[in-house]
């Protein structure tokens, strides 16, 4: 049985966390809460600047992950060969990018130049993000890969679980204040996180790496179209429920941001067992269960009496840390060194392609809908339908693959 090199610093007795991870941490955290913080401010605000444009306010939840995609590659060179000076100054450039773009977002400016101003933001947002991720990651030649990605990746959740709830709670202030208060945390990460890239960090050894499997092998392509599945249907759904719920249900917009912590809260306090399931049962079996549970209860949303939606979007959540813990389990067992961190860039593109052509085609079905049926609310409840529809279709496309890895898996238990 093959065993996989352990790093010097997993192996070696505990070191306590050095300050500057923690830091890290909580620069994470601030930098990526304005990622939610904003999606209940986004129909209010089209309602009130922009005429209530429903197209619109789809483009605007899918051009900031385009400009991200146009300028991640771009941060992941110059996270791999810039000094921590260079990563330091562009960091706070992107940052203060950032805070200055999400002011502009919310002023009443021409709905075109919105949505430019909206790509650039996304590619600012996450570029900045991308550097501090990639500076934590550093830390494991200090403290070992499982603390240090433990933390940062605690923090990024933790960031996208609350941020709805919190602009949520902003919304009595006004429309622009979730945009404000990330404006102020993006211009904080841009003054503060200098120190973090002050200390030197042993290098990590370089071992030889296993080649990665092919692109194009079943291997790759499946665990790759899982996240691009998950993260299309959460973009499929995330501005259509903020419209269905308040049509159907009369709900407010400060109870769609509750409800829309109830998805992200249990996605990512769930993440780290959901993840550490894997070791114990057949990851396929809990990929193929958490996408078919995950299904139903989006799907469920377009029936479900009011009563009942807290309980759908929980479902819904623990459902998706499901199967993106089990997504990532794969990528890291495909390959070890340089080709595993390729294979985790590979699942954030993919999560990224995702988040760009699910709100896209939310509006594109209901788009298409309105001329299909007299019911106003019934273009709505396609998209819930749609989005069930397309995870029980992964599922059955890859069953071949599910049941080939269930049987290996099955019998290493």
């Amino acid at each position: 049985m093959r065993v996989n090199p352990v790093h010097p610093a997993d192996a070696a007795a505990p070191v306590p966390t050095p300050p500057a991870l923690r830091g890290l941490a909580v620069a994470v955290f601030v930098q990526m809460l304005p990622a939610t913080l904003l999606t209940p401010a986004i129909r209010p605000l089209f309602a009130e600047l922009h005429a209530g444009a429903e197209g619109p306010m789809h483009a605007f939840m899918s051009l900031n992950m385009l400009g991200a995609i146009v300028t991640t590659p771009l941060i992941a060179r110059l996270a791999a060969r810039g000094t921590n000076a260079e990563q330091s100054r562009w960091l706070s450039l992107l940052a203060a990018t950032d805070a200055v773009l999400l002011i502009m977002l919310a002023q009443a400016w021409p709905t075109a130049w919105i949505l430019a101003l909206r790509t650039i933001e996304g590619a600012a947002h996450l570029g900045a993000s991308t550097l501090l991720l990639a500076r934590a990651a550093a830390f494991r030649s200090v403290v070992g890969a499982g603390r240090a990605m433990g933390l940062a990746g605690g923090g990024l959740m933790m960031a996208i679980a609350l941020g709805s709830g919190i602009g949520g709670l902003l919304l009595p202030l006004g429309v622009e204040a979730p945009f404000y208060l990330g404006a102020a945390l993006a211009a904080g990460v841009a003054l503060l996180v200098r120190p973090l890239f002050a200390q030197a960090l042993p290098e990590e050894e370089a071992g030889a790496p296993a080649p990665p499997p092919p692109l194009f092998s079943p291997d790759v392509l499946a665990p790759l179209t899982a996240a691009f599945i998950e993260r299309f249907t959460v973009g499929l759904i995330i501005v259509t429920f903020a419209l269905f719920a308040t049509r159907a249900h009369g709900i407010t917009d400060r109870e769609v941001g509750l409800l829309y912590s109830m998805l992200l809260l249990p996605f990512a306090l769930l993440m780290y067992p959901a993840s550490r399931i894997g070791d114990r049962a057949p990851r396929a079996l809990l990929l193929a269960l958490g996408t078919l549970v995950y299904g139903a209860a989006l799907a469920g949303l377009a029936v479900a009496p009011r009563v009942l939606l807290p309980v759908l979007m929980v479902s819904a959540g623990a459902a998706s840390a499901l199967v993106y813990g089990t997504v990532l389990c794969y990528a890291a067992s495909l390959s070890r060194g340089a080709p595993r961190g390729r294979m985790m860039a590979l699942v954030n593109v993919a999560g990224a392609f995702g988040m760009l052509a699910g709100p896209m085609a939310g509006g594109l079905t209901i788009a298409l809908s309105r001329g299909l049926t007299a019911d106003p609310l019934q273009p709505y409840r396609n998209v819930f339908l749609l989005a069930g529809c397309v995870c029980a279709l992964w599922v059955a496309a890859a069953s071949p693959w599910l049941l080939k890895r269930l049987s290996v898996e099955g019998r290493h238990r």
